[in-house]
């Protein structure tokens, strides 16, 4: 498939590589250097009228031409910026590897030790642009590469931020979204919180202060740069040295906990992703499973809104769903067992944060075996914290989770 859009006359087109509502991104060969290169072409809206159409690609070209005399490691080169046909081309090096949101998609979130080297790499390329007089204004998953050496490479900076930009029957308009944080410093917050949890946060609804198996300082850090105290780092930098004990010493942010009252779904509703950890040998040992009369079926009494949430639940917390009061009374568990998972999850989450302050400090080893062993690990011990019946009912509800997964 290749682009309807005319591209300069050196450029030859090849398949597109992804398209929204506001560009088109091909890969496209020089003729002149015989190098492949990626070619991100604005597309105006339809309510645009071709003058203002033109004065918007005009705008964009301007704004980014100084773009192809930066150079920095991290940042993909911009090689031109062109007008042809009246459009804004940007026309930069070809990055061959995946984005972020490929690898956060394939493994629902990156390694601690690879998450915080990429935030490092990519707060220089965010801080070179500064330097320079610009920023980025987008920096999203999709647009931070993972490059040959496992090394971070950010492209189209300052694209998103000049094409929300335009006028409109003389007046001047800006789109954007509701929740877009509204500096490099916040979105570079954002994304580190997407690579270690695979979910994009929304300030308002307090999921960084609830990612509880997050060690607290990266909360506190992650927080800060996405409120109104992003201030406090005088460059992304220092946010990235702020995700190491060693950084910035932060105020504490609020610990919201799931209050009971809420009954089970909305307690669901209110966690976040569970704590993991590797089993160490003084991890707390489980109580001695004692039979109990079986409990009602859990699902019973729900209606649909409330089944599919539950489901969602299950799906991403897995067994540690079981530490919250309201889903474990829905098991029929005893706040003894409920209390003993309660005290294991604390118990990983600590082990994850000695594992995330290693490898900040460069001593972690081989992580990424060390965070396999957890996973298999916690779900091992929360089961066998449960009697037979209430492991059977767990086993019952996870499967009807997982075969309607959407």
């Amino acid at each position: 498939m290749t682009t309807v859009t005319p591209l300069p006359e050196h450029l030859r087109a090849g398949d597109v590589l992804a398209r929204s509502a506001r560009s088109t991104l091909v890969i496209a060969t020089d003729e002149r250097s015989g190098e492949q290169v990626a070619v991100k072409t604005l597309d105006t809206g339809a309510w645009l009228s071709a003058p203002e159409r033109r004065n918007l690609s005009a705008s964009m070209a301007r704004a980014l031409r100084p773009l192809r005399y930066l150079h920095h490691d991290h940042l993909a080169a911009t090689r031109d910026v062109v007008l042809c046909g009246g459009t804004c081309h940007v026309v930069r090096d070809y990055v061959r590897g995946p984005s972020v949101a490929e690898l956060v998609e394939r493994n629902g979130s990156l390694d601690p030790g690879m998450a915080l080297r990429l935030a490092r790499e990519v707060a220089g390329a965010l801080d070179a642009l500064a330097r320079a007089g610009l920023r980025h204004g987008g920096l999203t998953p999709q647009n931070v590469f993972v490059g040959s050496g496992g090394h971070a490479s950010v492209t189209d900076p300052g694209f998103t931020a000049e094409s929300s930009t335009f006028r409109l029957a003389g007046a001047r308009c800006r789109l954007q979204c509701a929740d877009a944080p509204e500096n490099d410093i916040a979105w570079l917050s954002a994304l580190t919180f997407h690579m270690l949890t695979g979910e994009w946060p929304i300030t308002s609804d307090g999921s960084v202060i609830r990612a509880y198996h997050l060690p607290s300082h990266l909360r506190d850090a992650i927080y800060c740069g996405l409120g109104a105290d992003y201030r406090r780092f005088r460059t992304a930098t220092a946010f990235a040295k702020a995700l190491t004990l060693g950084g910035l010493r932060l105020g504490r942010v609020p610990a919201l906990r799931p209050a009971a009252a809420t009954g089970l779904v909305g307690a669901v509703a209110a966690l976040s992703v569970p704590g993991i950890g590797p089993v160490a040998p003084d991890a707390p040992d489980a109580p001695t499973a004692v039979f109990v009369a079986p409990a009602p079926d859990p699902l019973a009494g729900l209606d649909t809104s409330d089944v599919r949430a539950l489901r969602s639940a299950v799906r991403r917390l897995g067994p540690a769903l079981l530490a919250n009061q309201a889903a474990a009374s829905a098991l029929g568990l005893r706040e003894e067992q409920r209390l003993a998972i309660d005290r294991y999850l604390q118990h990983q989450r600590n082990q994850v944060e000695r594992v995330v302050v290693a490898v900040a400090e460069g001593s972690g080893g081989d992580t990424a075996a060390t965070m396999e062993a957890i996973r298999g690990s916690a779900r091992e011990h929360i089961l066998g914290i449960l009697d037979p019946d209430q492991a059977a009912r767990w086993r019952a509800l996870e499967s009807g989770a997982n075969s309607t997964r959407p």
